[in-house]
């Protein structure tokens, strides 16, 4: 019981880190960064315990865990050798005492730590997918899951695009100087969002194909047409030529 209550809790709280992330500008302030971490976070350790308490061994290919695995180490050394730490008032590199000083090591003490925090938690996100789509019930759900936050994204760029809006969310436009009036939907960068998108919209076109293979409720079918129009429609809104070309050579291969 406690484990069914784990693996279900884990998983619906990742669910909930991928519909915060896109909408909290994308993950790349330091507060939805945190708020993110936290809440990976919190699924890793449901993740876990449900493993711990059902005894059950996780699904998951040995040569992606060596490789999770070294690439944790390999970012934990640098950060545990750190050869320095960069003062932003005095912008100077401030000389560290390392472990091993002929030997490799982060050059920023700081932003080697935030990375590693960062980069385990994603890799172990990876694990956590690859475990969780064992299940054809529960990666249905992450397609679905994906496919609704894709179409609201892209609904919230084009909606801002016949607008006129000038900053995210309606929001004042800010100094020149910052540098992002080529924002589109939450994300500051349009690039970032052309990139999210040309992730999500294969997913919603595989969820048309299956709408009607499975001949599910008209309204199911109508509603994942719309979601994939919506997001192929923000790919192409998306001033970004890069992510246009991405989305050409997607589609030709699918």
């Amino acid at each position: 019981m406690i484990s069914h209550i784990c693996r279900a809790a884990s998983r619906w709280i990742f669910f909930a880190a991928l519909v915060y992330a896109p909408w909290a500008y994308g993950a790349t302030t330091s507060t939805s960064i945190q708020i993110t971490n936290w809440i990976l976070l919190a699924a890793l350790v449901l993740w876990a315990v449900e493993l711990l308490v059902s005894r059950r061994t996780p699904r998951f290919p040995q040569l992606l865990f060596f490789l999770v695995v070294a690439s944790v180490c390999v970012g934990g050394w640098m950060v545990f050798n750190a050869k320095s730490i960069y003062d932003p008032d005095f912008f100077v590199f401030v000389p560290l005492r390392n472990f091993a000083s002929p030997l490799a090591g982060s050059i920023d003490y700081t932003i080697s730590a935030a990375w590693i925090v960062r980069g385990t938690l994603l890799l172990g996100t990876i694990l956590f997918v690859v475990d969780l789509s064992q299940s054809n019930r529960w990666l249905l759900r992450l397609w679905y899951v994906i496919g609704l936050v894709a179409g609201s994204i892209a609904f919230l760029g084009l909606l801002q695009k016949a607008t006129g809006a000038q900053m995210i969310f309606w929001q004042p436009p800010p100094p020149p100087q910052f540098g992002v009036s080529t924002f589109f939907a939450t994300y500051y960068y349009h690039g970032n969002a052309g990139a999210f998108l040309n992730l999500a919209w294969p997913l919603s076109a595989g969820l048309v194909i299956r709408a009607f293979s499975k001949r599910p409720h008209p309204a199911m079918r109508a509603v994942w047409i719309s979601l994939f129009i919506l997001t192929i429609a923000g790919v192409l809104a998306n001033t970004s030529r890069m992510a246009q070309l991405v989305a050409v050579v997607l589609l030709l291969a699918i």
